[in-house]
């Protein structure tokens, strides 16, 4: 068992449903004796820095400064949690990651049970065999390009379109998401065709070949639905499920066992509000 933080530090907003997740992490928190303290995001400037109380600093999804709170507190030496929507019915679901953006390094190092996988009531579809169908390339929202990965997410995708686009004799889509926040050039490419506004995303994911991202958790939801990925991004949770981009016609395909025991370990990666509030969230980050 980790030696667990008993000094905890929420860095936040002022969004409802952040609060709401705020107050349930704490109370896990004091449940096992720990101390909880909140810090609005605005306090914390290009001056600050980790201070003697915290012992470990938690952070609810991607703004402005998250990347700055993250790293100026774990290259202190503190432990840092990173709280996000979760990878499987993220509705009901929160990740919960330690030390790092997504827990690539950690979460599949001790096999875990079915249990929670199956709790969700979700079904793994068989793999896909959609011969003549389209690739279908996913980015990352451009807020978490942009504040987090440093990277413009339209000029990825157009960039890995081109590549694939050399590498397979199927249709190349680009389903753009978060097109709201580009510009109306930045969806402009002539080698994959964009998906527009109406396009519906469960048709698109059931009749894809495969699906390209960079670090997107849109990669667990292929794979739950049969479609093998191609990730980009060593940041990506899925990155042990993907096959190599540079061979897009000779995709991944893991046997039934395989891809259950990743479902499985994927799950005890998020928790609901309600297990943060008990301190089983908590509790099991340290195991």
């Amino acid at each position: 068992m980790v030696k667990r933080p008993q000094r905890v530090t929420f860095f936040h907003s002022d969004l409802p449903s952040e609060l709401a997740v705020v107050e349930a992490f704490g109370l896990g928190v004091e449940a096992h004796g720990g101390k909880f303290r909140q810090i609005h995001l605005s306090q914390y400037t290009e001056e600050s820095g980790p201070d003697d109380f915290t012992e470990c600093a938690v952070l609810f999804k991607v703004k402005d400064n998250t990347r700055k709170i993250f790293f100026d507190h774990l290259d202190a030496g503190c432990r840092v949690i990173h709280v996000d929507d979760g990878y499987l019915d993220p509705i009901r679901y929160h990740k919960v990651s330690l030390d790092a953006f997504h827990p690539t390094e950690y979460f599949r190092v001790k096999p875990r049970p079915p249990d929670r996988w199956e709790h969700l009531g979700l079904e793994m579809k068989p793999w896909k065999d959609n011969l003549l169908k389209h690739i279908l390339v996913v980015n990352d929202h451009p807020i978490y390009g942009h504040f987090w990965y440093k990277i413009d997410m339209s000029v990825w995708a157009k960039k890995i379109a081109r590549r694939i686009k050399g590498r397979t004799f199927r249709p190349v889509r680009w389903y753009p998401v978060g097109r709201d926040w580009m510009k109306k050039g930045d969806l402009e490419t002539e080698y994959a065709e964009v998906c527009g506004p109406g396009a519906i995303w469960e048709e698109l994911l059931r009749t894809a070949h495969s699906v390209v991202v960079f670090a997107s958790a849109v990669a667990v939801e292929a794979i739950v639905a049969g479609v093998p990925v191609f990730t980009y991004s060593e940041d990506c949770v899925a990155k042990s499920m993907s096959g190599d981009p540079r061979f897009v016609e000779a995709p991944k395909c893991p046997k039934g066992g395989e891809r259950l025991q990743f479902l499985s370990d994927l799950a005890y990666t998020q928790w609901t509000a309600q297990e943060m509030w008990s301190g089983e969230c908590w509790e099991a980050l340290w195991m």
